[in-house]
Protein backbone atom coordinates (compact mmCIF):
# COMPACT_ATOMS: atom_id res chain seq x y z
CA UNK A 1 0.00 0.00 0.00
CA UNK A 2 3.00 2.32 0.47
CA UNK A 3 3.84 2.62 -3.22
CA UNK A 4 0.49 1.96 -4.87
CA UNK A 5 -2.51 2.98 -2.82
CA UNK A 6 -4.81 4.83 -5.24
CA UNK A 7 -8.12 3.32 -6.33
CA UNK A 8 -9.28 5.47 -9.22
CA UNK A 9 -12.51 6.18 -11.01
CA UNK A 10 -11.90 7.99 -14.30
CA UNK A 11 -14.78 9.54 -16.23
CA UNK A 12 -17.93 11.29 -15.06
CA UNK A 13 -18.28 13.48 -12.00
CA UNK A 14 -21.76 14.96 -12.16
CA UNK A 15 -24.91 16.06 -10.39
CA UNK A 16 -27.84 13.62 -10.45
CA UNK A 17 -31.17 15.46 -10.34
CA UNK A 18 -34.07 13.47 -8.94
CA UNK A 19 -37.76 14.39 -9.23
CA UNK A 20 -39.41 15.47 -6.00
CA UNK A 21 -42.81 14.82 -7.54
CA UNK A 22 -43.58 12.41 -10.36
CA UNK A 23 -46.69 14.38 -11.30
CA UNK A 24 -45.05 17.79 -11.39
CA UNK A 25 -41.84 16.37 -12.88
CA UNK A 26 -39.67 18.75 -10.87
CA UNK A 27 -35.97 18.00 -10.46
CA UNK A 28 -35.04 19.61 -7.20
CA UNK A 29 -33.06 16.94 -5.34
CA UNK A 30 -29.43 17.23 -6.42
CA UNK A 31 -26.87 14.58 -5.45
CA UNK A 32 -23.26 13.93 -6.41
CA UNK A 33 -23.11 11.09 -8.92
CA UNK A 34 -21.33 9.47 -11.84
CA UNK A 35 -20.40 5.77 -11.89
CA UNK A 36 -16.61 6.31 -11.52
CA UNK A 37 -17.18 8.78 -8.67
CA UNK A 38 -19.46 6.38 -6.77
CA UNK A 39 -16.99 3.52 -7.29
CA UNK A 40 -14.03 5.54 -6.00
CA UNK A 41 -15.96 6.66 -2.92
CA UNK A 42 -16.93 3.15 -1.87
CA UNK A 43 -13.46 1.74 -2.54
CA UNK A 44 -12.11 4.49 -0.27
CA UNK A 45 -14.23 3.15 2.59
CA UNK A 46 -11.98 0.07 2.62
CA UNK A 47 -8.99 2.25 3.50
CA UNK A 48 -7.66 3.11 0.04
CA UNK A 49 -7.06 6.55 -1.42
CA UNK A 50 -10.18 6.92 -3.51
CA UNK A 51 -9.64 9.29 -6.44
CA UNK A 52 -12.04 10.58 -9.08
CA UNK A 53 -10.40 11.89 -12.25
CA UNK A 54 -12.73 14.09 -14.27
CA UNK A 55 -13.38 17.59 -15.60
CA UNK A 56 -15.88 20.19 -14.48
CA UNK A 57 -17.23 23.34 -16.03
CA UNK A 58 -16.38 26.89 -14.96
CA UNK A 59 -19.95 27.34 -13.76
CA UNK A 60 -22.22 26.81 -10.76
CA UNK A 61 -22.53 23.07 -11.48
CA UNK A 62 -18.77 22.65 -11.49
CA UNK A 63 -18.43 24.50 -8.20
CA UNK A 64 -21.19 22.37 -6.69
CA UNK A 65 -19.48 19.15 -7.79
CA UNK A 66 -16.22 20.30 -6.22
CA UNK A 67 -17.94 21.21 -2.94
CA UNK A 68 -19.80 17.92 -2.72
CA UNK A 69 -16.65 15.85 -3.38
CA UNK A 70 -14.80 17.63 -0.57
CA UNK A 71 -17.51 16.53 1.85
CA UNK A 72 -17.16 12.84 0.93
CA UNK A 73 -15.01 10.94 3.42
CA UNK A 74 -11.87 9.45 1.87
CA UNK A 75 -12.62 10.69 -1.66
CA UNK A 76 -9.95 12.75 -3.39
CA UNK A 77 -10.23 14.37 -6.80
CA UNK A 78 -8.12 15.35 -9.78
CA UNK A 79 -10.53 17.76 -11.48
CA UNK A 80 -9.68 20.01 -14.39
CA UNK A 81 -11.85 23.09 -14.85
CA UNK A 82 -12.80 23.61 -18.49
CA UNK A 83 -12.76 27.35 -19.11
CA UNK A 84 -13.79 29.41 -22.10
CA UNK A 85 -17.39 28.18 -22.14
CA UNK A 86 -19.53 29.28 -19.23
CA UNK A 87 -21.92 26.35 -19.30
CA UNK A 88 -20.76 22.75 -19.05
CA UNK A 89 -23.92 21.27 -17.59
CA UNK A 90 -22.56 18.05 -15.99
CA UNK A 91 -26.10 17.44 -14.80
CA UNK A 92 -28.13 14.27 -15.42
CA UNK A 93 -31.90 14.20 -14.97
CA UNK A 94 -33.10 10.90 -13.49
CA UNK A 95 -36.63 9.82 -14.39
CA UNK A 96 -38.93 7.01 -13.29
CA UNK A 97 -42.01 5.43 -14.75
CA UNK A 98 -44.67 5.75 -12.09
CA UNK A 99 -43.48 4.35 -8.77
CA UNK A 100 -40.93 1.94 -10.26
CA UNK A 101 -37.62 2.96 -8.66
CA UNK A 102 -35.71 -0.05 -10.06
CA UNK A 103 -35.54 1.08 -13.70
CA UNK A 104 -34.61 4.75 -14.00
CA UNK A 105 -33.98 6.51 -17.31
CA UNK A 106 -31.56 9.39 -17.87
CA UNK A 107 -31.30 12.63 -19.79
CA UNK A 108 -27.60 13.26 -20.52
CA UNK A 109 -25.85 16.14 -22.29
CA UNK A 110 -22.96 14.78 -24.39
CA UNK A 111 -21.15 18.13 -24.19
CA UNK A 112 -20.78 17.98 -20.43
CA UNK A 113 -17.36 18.78 -19.01
CA UNK A 114 -16.45 15.12 -18.49
CA UNK A 115 -16.16 14.77 -22.28
CA UNK A 116 -13.02 16.97 -22.16
CA UNK A 117 -10.82 15.41 -19.46
CA UNK A 118 -7.25 16.45 -20.35
CA UNK A 119 -4.21 14.21 -19.91
CA UNK A 120 -1.85 15.98 -17.49
CA UNK A 121 1.45 15.16 -15.79
CA UNK A 122 -0.41 14.94 -12.48
CA UNK A 123 -2.77 12.35 -13.93
CA UNK A 124 0.12 10.17 -15.14
CA UNK A 125 1.75 10.35 -11.70
CA UNK A 126 -1.49 9.10 -10.19
CA UNK A 127 -1.59 6.27 -12.74
CA UNK A 128 1.83 5.09 -11.57
CA UNK A 129 0.48 4.77 -8.01
CA UNK A 130 -2.82 3.11 -8.90
CA UNK A 131 -3.96 -0.28 -7.54
CA UNK A 132 -7.25 -0.34 -9.44
CA UNK A 133 -9.00 1.86 -12.02
CA UNK A 134 -12.68 1.95 -12.92
CA UNK A 135 -13.72 3.19 -16.36
CA UNK A 136 -16.77 3.01 -18.60
CA UNK A 137 -18.10 3.85 -22.02
CA UNK A 138 -19.87 7.15 -21.37
CA UNK A 139 -16.99 9.64 -21.05
CA UNK A 140 -15.07 8.05 -23.93
CA UNK A 141 -18.12 8.09 -26.19
CA UNK A 142 -18.97 11.71 -25.40
CA UNK A 143 -15.57 13.13 -26.36
CA UNK A 144 -12.28 12.10 -27.99
CA UNK A 145 -10.36 14.24 -25.49
CA UNK A 146 -11.61 12.09 -22.62
CA UNK A 147 -11.14 8.86 -24.59
CA UNK A 148 -7.51 9.68 -25.34
CA UNK A 149 -6.92 10.49 -21.67
CA UNK A 150 -8.54 7.28 -20.45
CA UNK A 151 -6.54 5.28 -23.01
CA UNK A 152 -3.30 6.94 -21.85
CA UNK A 153 -4.12 6.15 -18.22
CA UNK A 154 -4.83 2.50 -19.09
CA UNK A 155 -1.54 2.24 -20.96
CA UNK A 156 0.33 3.19 -17.80
CA UNK A 157 -1.53 0.91 -15.40
CA UNK A 158 -1.41 -2.07 -17.80
CA UNK A 159 2.34 -2.26 -17.20
CA UNK A 160 1.48 -3.71 -13.77
CA UNK A 161 -0.18 -7.12 -14.13
CA UNK A 162 -1.58 -6.88 -10.59
CA UNK A 163 -3.40 -3.60 -11.19
CA UNK A 164 -7.14 -4.20 -11.51
CA UNK A 165 -8.74 -2.55 -14.55
CA UNK A 166 -12.50 -2.60 -14.06
CA UNK A 167 -14.58 -1.95 -17.16
CA UNK A 168 -18.13 -0.86 -16.34
CA UNK A 169 -19.95 -1.48 -19.62
CA UNK A 170 -22.66 1.06 -18.60
CA UNK A 171 -24.73 1.14 -21.80
CA UNK A 172 -26.45 4.47 -21.34
CA UNK A 173 -29.24 5.53 -23.70
CA UNK A 174 -30.26 9.16 -23.78
CA UNK A 175 -33.97 9.90 -23.47
CA UNK A 176 -34.00 13.61 -24.40
CA UNK A 177 -34.15 15.48 -26.67
CA UNK A 178 -33.82 12.48 -28.99
CA UNK A 179 -33.34 8.87 -28.02
CA UNK A 180 -29.71 7.95 -28.65
CA UNK A 181 -27.33 5.19 -27.59
CA UNK A 182 -24.25 6.70 -25.89
CA UNK A 183 -21.88 3.86 -26.85
CA UNK A 184 -20.57 1.94 -29.85
CA UNK A 185 -19.88 -1.76 -30.31
CA UNK A 186 -16.27 -1.05 -31.24
CA UNK A 187 -15.76 0.84 -27.96
CA UNK A 188 -17.23 -2.03 -25.96
CA UNK A 189 -14.96 -4.58 -27.66
CA UNK A 190 -11.88 -2.38 -27.24
CA UNK A 191 -12.41 -1.93 -23.52
CA UNK A 192 -13.31 -5.56 -22.85
CA UNK A 193 -9.91 -6.47 -24.28
CA UNK A 194 -8.18 -3.90 -22.01
CA UNK A 195 -9.84 -4.84 -18.71
CA UNK A 196 -9.26 -7.70 -16.29
CA UNK A 197 -12.49 -7.14 -14.32
CA UNK A 198 -15.79 -6.81 -16.18
CA UNK A 199 -18.95 -5.32 -14.64
CA UNK A 200 -22.30 -5.69 -16.38
CA UNK A 201 -25.98 -5.70 -15.61
CA UNK A 202 -28.46 -8.16 -17.10
CA UNK A 203 -29.19 -6.11 -20.19
CA UNK A 204 -25.48 -5.50 -20.82
CA UNK A 205 -24.67 -9.19 -20.38
CA UNK A 206 -27.26 -10.12 -22.98
CA UNK A 207 -26.04 -7.37 -25.32
CA UNK A 208 -22.40 -8.50 -25.10
CA UNK A 209 -23.32 -12.12 -25.72
CA UNK A 210 -25.15 -11.07 -28.90
CA UNK A 211 -21.97 -9.32 -30.06
CA UNK A 212 -19.80 -12.41 -29.78
CA UNK A 213 -22.01 -15.49 -29.81
CA UNK A 214 -25.04 -16.85 -31.56
CA UNK A 215 -28.17 -15.94 -29.62
CA UNK A 216 -29.44 -18.90 -27.65
CA UNK A 217 -31.50 -19.50 -24.55
CA UNK A 218 -28.96 -19.94 -21.77
CA UNK A 219 -28.76 -19.13 -18.09
CA UNK A 220 -27.00 -15.96 -17.03
CA UNK A 221 -24.31 -18.04 -15.36
CA UNK A 222 -23.56 -19.85 -18.63
CA UNK A 223 -23.41 -16.51 -20.44
CA UNK A 224 -20.87 -15.27 -17.91
CA UNK A 225 -18.83 -18.44 -18.39
CA UNK A 226 -18.88 -18.00 -22.17
CA UNK A 227 -17.47 -14.49 -21.86
CA UNK A 228 -14.70 -15.55 -19.48
CA UNK A 229 -13.82 -18.53 -21.66
CA UNK A 230 -13.49 -16.23 -24.66
CA UNK A 231 -11.46 -13.54 -22.90
CA UNK A 232 -8.54 -14.92 -20.90
CA UNK A 233 -7.74 -11.42 -19.66
CA UNK A 234 -10.92 -11.24 -17.54
CA UNK A 235 -10.20 -12.48 -14.00
CA UNK A 236 -13.48 -11.45 -12.40
CA UNK A 237 -16.97 -10.83 -13.80
CA UNK A 238 -19.47 -8.83 -11.71
CA UNK A 239 -23.13 -9.18 -12.71
CA UNK A 240 -25.73 -6.91 -11.11
CA UNK A 241 -29.32 -8.13 -11.34
CA UNK A 242 -31.44 -5.33 -9.90
CA UNK A 243 -33.95 -6.56 -7.35
CA UNK A 244 -32.51 -10.10 -7.67
CA UNK A 245 -29.14 -9.04 -6.29
CA UNK A 246 -25.75 -9.78 -7.82
CA UNK A 247 -23.46 -12.60 -8.91
CA UNK A 248 -19.69 -12.73 -9.16
CA UNK A 249 -17.65 -15.20 -11.17
CA UNK A 250 -13.89 -15.51 -10.81
CA UNK A 251 -11.07 -17.73 -11.97
CA UNK A 252 -10.08 -20.23 -9.28
CA UNK A 253 -6.74 -21.85 -10.00
CA UNK A 254 -6.43 -23.42 -6.52
CA UNK A 255 -9.17 -25.97 -7.16
CA UNK A 256 -10.03 -28.44 -9.87
CA UNK A 257 -12.86 -26.29 -11.16
CA UNK A 258 -11.69 -23.47 -13.39
CA UNK A 259 -14.19 -20.97 -11.98
CA UNK A 260 -15.88 -20.13 -8.70
CA UNK A 261 -19.24 -18.43 -8.30
CA UNK A 262 -21.03 -16.36 -5.65
CA UNK A 263 -24.62 -15.11 -5.81
CA UNK A 264 -26.43 -12.99 -3.20
CA UNK A 265 -29.79 -11.21 -3.08
CA UNK A 266 -30.87 -7.62 -2.49
CA UNK A 267 -32.87 -6.00 0.31
CA UNK A 268 -36.63 -5.71 0.03
CA UNK A 269 -36.67 -2.06 1.09
CA UNK A 270 -35.46 -0.12 -1.97
CA UNK A 271 -35.84 3.63 -1.73
CA UNK A 272 -33.64 4.31 -4.78
CA UNK A 273 -31.16 1.99 -6.50
CA UNK A 274 -29.22 4.58 -8.55
CA UNK A 275 -25.53 3.86 -7.99
CA UNK A 276 -26.11 0.57 -6.14
CA UNK A 277 -24.13 -1.44 -8.70
CA UNK A 278 -21.21 0.99 -8.65
CA UNK A 279 -21.24 0.95 -4.84
CA UNK A 280 -21.16 -2.85 -4.90
CA UNK A 281 -18.22 -2.86 -7.31
CA UNK A 282 -16.30 -0.27 -5.28
CA UNK A 283 -16.79 -2.12 -1.99
CA UNK A 284 -15.95 -5.47 -3.61
CA UNK A 285 -12.72 -4.26 -5.23
CA UNK A 286 -11.70 -2.36 -2.09
CA UNK A 287 -12.02 -5.53 0.00
CA UNK A 288 -10.32 -7.75 -2.61
CA UNK A 289 -7.33 -5.41 -2.48
CA UNK A 290 -7.30 -5.77 1.31
CA UNK A 291 -6.79 -9.51 0.92
CA UNK A 292 -10.35 -10.73 1.35
CA UNK A 293 -11.52 -13.76 -0.61
CA UNK A 294 -14.13 -13.07 -3.31
CA UNK A 295 -16.82 -14.66 -1.12
CA UNK A 296 -15.95 -12.42 1.81
CA UNK A 297 -15.67 -9.32 -0.36
CA UNK A 298 -18.99 -10.04 -2.07
CA UNK A 299 -20.83 -10.35 1.23
CA UNK A 300 -19.60 -6.95 2.41
CA UNK A 301 -20.28 -5.42 -1.00
CA UNK A 302 -23.88 -6.61 -0.94
CA UNK A 303 -24.34 -5.09 2.50
CA UNK A 304 -22.94 -1.79 1.21
CA UNK A 305 -25.21 -1.87 -1.83
CA UNK A 306 -28.16 -2.51 0.49
CA UNK A 307 -27.34 0.66 2.44
CA UNK A 308 -27.36 2.63 -0.82
CA UNK A 309 -30.76 1.23 -1.83
CA UNK A 310 -32.34 1.66 1.60
CA UNK A 311 -31.10 5.22 2.11
CA UNK A 312 -31.68 6.32 -1.49
CA UNK A 313 -28.18 7.82 -1.55
CA UNK A 314 -25.39 6.49 -3.79
CA UNK A 315 -22.67 7.81 -1.44
CA UNK A 316 -24.04 7.76 2.11
CA UNK A 317 -21.78 8.21 5.15
CA UNK A 318 -20.19 4.85 5.98
CA UNK A 319 -19.13 4.14 9.56
CA UNK A 320 -16.70 1.27 9.11
CA UNK A 321 -15.05 -0.36 12.10
CA UNK A 322 -12.93 -3.46 12.36
CA UNK A 323 -14.94 -4.80 15.30
CA UNK A 324 -18.19 -4.21 17.16
CA UNK A 325 -17.96 -4.71 20.93
CA UNK A 326 -20.98 -6.15 22.74
CA UNK A 327 -20.87 -6.21 26.54
CA UNK A 328 -22.92 -5.66 29.70
CA UNK A 329 -22.65 -2.18 31.20
CA UNK A 330 -21.53 -3.74 34.51
CA UNK A 331 -18.39 -5.02 32.74
CA UNK A 332 -17.40 -1.68 31.19
CA UNK A 333 -14.27 -1.15 33.33
CA UNK A 334 -12.50 -4.33 32.21
CA UNK A 335 -13.72 -3.99 28.61
CA UNK A 336 -12.79 -0.31 28.24
CA UNK A 337 -9.59 -0.15 30.30
CA UNK A 338 -8.04 -3.44 29.23
CA UNK A 339 -9.35 -4.55 25.86
CA UNK A 340 -10.12 -1.21 24.18
CA UNK A 341 -6.74 0.22 25.13
CA UNK A 342 -5.12 -2.86 23.63
CA UNK A 343 -7.05 -2.39 20.39
CA UNK A 344 -5.94 1.24 20.18
CA UNK A 345 -2.29 0.24 20.57
CA UNK A 346 -2.66 -2.31 17.73
CA UNK A 347 -4.52 0.09 15.43
CA UNK A 348 -7.77 -1.94 15.49
CA UNK A 349 -10.79 0.33 15.05
CA UNK A 350 -13.86 -0.53 17.10
CA UNK A 351 -17.41 0.57 17.83
CA UNK A 352 -18.48 0.55 21.46
CA UNK A 353 -21.27 2.15 23.44
CA UNK A 354 -19.35 4.00 26.15
CA UNK A 355 -22.16 6.41 27.00
CA UNK A 356 -24.86 3.92 27.86
CA UNK A 357 -27.16 5.31 25.17
CA UNK A 358 -28.98 2.06 24.43
CA UNK A 359 -32.37 3.75 24.31
CA UNK A 360 -34.68 4.99 21.58
CA UNK A 361 -35.11 4.22 17.91
CA UNK A 362 -32.27 6.47 16.72
CA UNK A 363 -29.62 4.74 18.75
CA UNK A 364 -31.07 1.31 17.95
CA UNK A 365 -30.62 2.14 14.26
CA UNK A 366 -27.03 3.26 14.94
CA UNK A 367 -26.27 -0.07 16.62
CA UNK A 368 -27.85 -1.93 13.73
CA UNK A 369 -25.68 -0.07 11.19
CA UNK A 370 -22.52 -0.54 13.27
CA UNK A 371 -23.04 -4.31 13.51
CA UNK A 372 -23.84 -4.59 9.81
CA UNK A 373 -20.70 -2.66 8.82
CA UNK A 374 -18.18 -4.28 11.18
CA UNK A 375 -15.65 -6.93 10.18
CA UNK A 376 -16.08 -9.00 13.35
CA UNK A 377 -18.41 -9.03 16.36
CA UNK A 378 -16.81 -9.41 19.81
CA UNK A 379 -19.11 -10.64 22.54
CA UNK A 380 -17.94 -10.47 26.16
CA UNK A 381 -19.82 -13.25 27.91
CA UNK A 382 -20.34 -13.02 31.67
CA UNK A 383 -22.98 -13.43 34.34
CA UNK A 384 -23.84 -9.79 33.74
CA UNK A 385 -24.10 -10.25 29.98
CA UNK A 386 -26.34 -13.23 30.47
CA UNK A 387 -28.88 -10.91 32.09
CA UNK A 388 -28.55 -8.15 29.48
CA UNK A 389 -31.39 -7.92 26.99
CA UNK A 390 -29.33 -5.54 24.81
CA UNK A 391 -26.44 -8.00 24.54
CA UNK A 392 -28.86 -10.69 23.43
CA UNK A 393 -30.35 -8.39 20.76
CA UNK A 394 -26.88 -7.51 19.47
CA UNK A 395 -25.94 -11.18 19.17
CA UNK A 396 -29.09 -11.80 17.16
CA UNK A 397 -28.23 -8.92 14.82
CA UNK A 398 -24.69 -10.25 14.36
CA UNK A 399 -26.16 -13.61 13.36
CA UNK A 400 -28.66 -11.89 11.04
CA UNK A 401 -25.88 -10.03 9.20
CA UNK A 402 -23.60 -13.10 9.24
CA UNK A 403 -20.84 -11.27 11.08
CA UNK A 404 -18.01 -13.48 12.43
CA UNK A 405 -18.60 -13.74 16.20
CA UNK A 406 -15.65 -13.90 18.60
CA UNK A 407 -16.88 -14.84 22.10
CA UNK A 408 -14.72 -14.00 25.15
CA UNK A 409 -15.46 -15.39 28.61
CA UNK A 410 -14.96 -12.79 31.34
CA UNK A 411 -15.84 -14.92 34.37
CA UNK A 412 -16.58 -18.53 35.22
CA UNK A 413 -20.12 -19.69 34.63
CA UNK A 414 -21.24 -22.86 36.34
CA UNK A 415 -24.51 -23.16 34.47
CA UNK A 416 -25.27 -23.72 30.81
CA UNK A 417 -25.72 -20.75 28.43
CA UNK A 418 -29.35 -21.76 27.93
CA UNK A 419 -31.79 -22.36 30.78
CA UNK A 420 -35.48 -22.97 30.32
CA UNK A 421 -36.35 -20.36 32.91
CA UNK A 422 -34.07 -17.75 31.29
CA UNK A 423 -35.93 -16.23 28.31
CA UNK A 424 -33.03 -14.03 27.15
CA UNK A 425 -31.04 -16.77 25.46
CA UNK A 426 -32.99 -18.85 22.99
CA UNK A 427 -31.80 -22.24 21.79
CA UNK A 428 -30.12 -20.97 18.61
CA UNK A 429 -28.03 -18.46 20.55
CA UNK A 430 -27.29 -21.06 23.23
CA UNK A 431 -25.89 -23.40 20.58
CA UNK A 432 -23.48 -20.65 19.58
CA UNK A 433 -22.44 -20.02 23.19
CA UNK A 434 -21.81 -23.64 24.16
CA UNK A 435 -18.27 -23.42 22.77
CA UNK A 436 -17.47 -20.32 24.75
CA UNK A 437 -15.94 -21.89 27.84
CA UNK A 438 -12.58 -22.68 26.24
CA UNK A 439 -11.97 -18.97 25.49
CA UNK A 440 -10.40 -16.83 28.20
CA UNK A 441 -9.90 -13.08 28.12
CA UNK A 442 -6.33 -13.14 26.86
CA UNK A 443 -5.83 -9.88 24.95
CA UNK A 444 -3.10 -11.33 22.72
CA UNK A 445 -5.26 -14.30 21.69
CA UNK A 446 -8.17 -11.99 20.97
CA UNK A 447 -6.06 -9.66 18.83
CA UNK A 448 -4.64 -12.65 16.91
CA UNK A 449 -8.18 -13.86 16.24
CA UNK A 450 -9.29 -10.42 15.05
CA UNK A 451 -6.28 -9.95 12.77
CA UNK A 452 -6.85 -13.39 11.26
CA UNK A 453 -10.36 -12.31 10.26
CA UNK A 454 -9.26 -8.89 9.02
CA UNK A 455 -6.32 -10.23 6.96
CA UNK A 456 -7.14 -13.84 6.07
CA UNK A 457 -4.31 -14.23 3.52
CA UNK A 458 -1.57 -12.87 5.78
CA UNK A 459 -1.92 -15.48 8.52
Amino acid sequence: MKNKDYVVGIGEALIDCFPNSDKENKYETRKLGGAPTIFAYHAAQSGWKGMIISAIGDDSNGKEIKRKIKKKQGLGACLETIKGKREHPSVVAVKYKGNDKNNPSYSIDKESAWSEIPCTDKLIKIANKTKAVYFGTLASYCGMVSKNTIDSFLEVVRKDDDCLRIFDVNLRTNTEPNKEDLFTNSLIIEYIEKCNVLKVNRYELKYICKLFFQERDESERKKCLEIMNKFDNIKILILTMGEDGSSILWRDEKHDDKYAFSSLGMPLNVENNVGAGDALAGAFIGEILRGKTPDQAHLLAVQRSAIVCEKGDSMPPISRHDVFISYASEDKLIVNNYFCNGFIEKGISFWIDKKGLRFGDVFAEEIDNAIRDCEAFIFFYSKNAKKSEWVHKEIEKARKYRRPIIPILLDNLDDEPYEKDNPLYNESVAKLLKDIHHLDYSLSRLIDSIEERLNPQSV
